[in-house]
């Protein structure tokens, strides 16, 4: 017993030799000689969130496409938008363009549901997650809803995820997407008949179920938790509005632009916005806001109004949509019920046509909540111009 008591004790002492060696990131305590690694190989070291990685893993940038987004456009959009990232700052980055990189293991479908996306996009981010000092997140459009969700389905520190940049990100959904389908709910011709020129004009579809998706969408309740974040977007952006965007548990940052190409795309360009999303993958801190407090109202002021009017014209057109699919429905009922009159079958022409005006019914009643949310900015439109205006001076003021 006291020879392996003896045997134990020189075992911990030589392993408490080893132990500085082994904890050595830098390679400055490794030596050829017997007890001790080689200097060439990769020891690991903690990496945010208490994973361990070889100490010269590069930081991972992480690209999420938005709606319809093809991955190489994607690829190309994030490299302006990463123009102003320093490659020789701190370590390597590493880009990873979502649905592009292992497609096979994890698919981005940008048509497809938001949630498969999500999901996909998590699995993606622990597979690298072994093999990226830090993951950081720079998403465009409907990439940041997908990111979002990906983010909140598994909340855990391993992941490393240090930043978190969604630019111009629908992240409670999109107006414009609830005034695309409004009408495609109310009748299946209908949207039948809008698919299938959305196919003719190569457009997007908005029966997609991305695009539907889109339509019913809200924030998470789960706050993300990421050590870095910021919502960027420009005032003239008419695809994803303030509405769509602002959440009072994150800090948006909301800009006029200098040139008319900065809109939804476009935000990529603006110089603040690159200036931001490269101090913070540099720093994982989020770079004060180099706008004076004027430029900031300024903005705000501008941000609701072009969402006040905008809202409002988009709710009409999509109001507009939908009794246009009400009246193909009740087209497509008539014209049912003529063909079995015209076939001598009166009972039968009967049914179809009081089916079909129920199965009208009953969408048009199912759609009450869509059809109020499009139609009270639409009625806002009719309030005068000047009480409208010092309206939204007053809510940019005591924002």
């Amino acid at each position: 017993m006291l020879t392996r008591a003896a045997a134990s004790l020189a075992l911990a002492l030589a392993f408490g030799a080893l132990a500085p060696a082994a904890a050595s990131a830098d390679g400055g305590k490794c030596a050829p000689r017997l007890g001790r690694p080689p200097c060439t190989i990769l020891r690991p070291v903690p990496a945010p969130g208490h994973r361990w990685v070889p100490y010269d893993a590069p930081e991972c940038v992480l690209l999420v496409g938005g709606f319809g987004a093809r991955h190489q456009d994607t690829a190309a959009l994030f490299e302006r938008a990463l123009a102003d990232l320093d490659p020789a700052a701190g370590r390597p980055f590493r880009r990873v363009v979502f649905g592009l990189e292992r497609a096979e293991l994890y698919p981005y479908d940008t048509y497809g549901p938001i949630s498969e996306s999500a999901a996909s996009l998590r699995e993606l981010m622990r597979d690298l997650a072994d093999e990226c000092f830090a993951i950081d997140l720079v998403a465009h459009s409907m990439g940041g809803l997908v990111a979002d969700r990906a983010l909140a389905l598994y909340p855990s520190d391993a992941d490393g995820v240090l930043a978190y940049l969604p630019l111009a990100a629908p992240h409670n959904g999109a107006f414009v997407a609830r005034a695309a389908v409004f009408g495609l709910a109310l009748d299946d011709t209908y949207a039948g008949l809008v698919s299938d020129l959305a196919g003719r004009l190569g457009t997007h579809d908005p029966g997609v179920a991305a695009a539907r998706d889109l339509a019913v969408a809200r924030a998470p309740q789960r706050a993300i938790r990421v050590p870095a974040t910021v919502r960027q977007r420009m005032v003239t952006d008419l695809f994803v509005l303030r509405q769509d965007s602002v959440d009072a548990r994150y800090e948006v940052r909301e800009y006029l632009p200098r040139t008319l190409s900065e809109g939804h795309e476009g935000v990529v360009d603006d110089p603040v916005v690159r200036a931001v999303v490269a101090g913070t993958l540099r720093d994982h801190a989020v770079p004060d806001d180099p706008r004076s407090l004027v430029e900031r109202k300024a903005a705000s002021f501008a941000s609701r109004l072009v969402d006040d009017t905008w809202s409002g014209l988009v709710g009409a057109a999509g109001l507009t949509a939908g009794v246009a699919a009400v009246n193909v429905g009740i087209s497509s009922a008539l014209i049912g019920a003529g063909a079995e009159l015209a076939a001598g079958d009166a009972v039968g022409a009967a049914g179809r046509l009081s089916g079909g005006m129920y199965s009208i019914g009953a969408r048009i009643t199912g759609q009450v909540p869509e059809a109020a949310e499009l139609g009270i900015p639409a009625i806002k439109l009719a309030i005068p111009l000047k009480l409208s205006l010092l309206m939204t001076a007053a809510a940019a003021l005591l924002e």
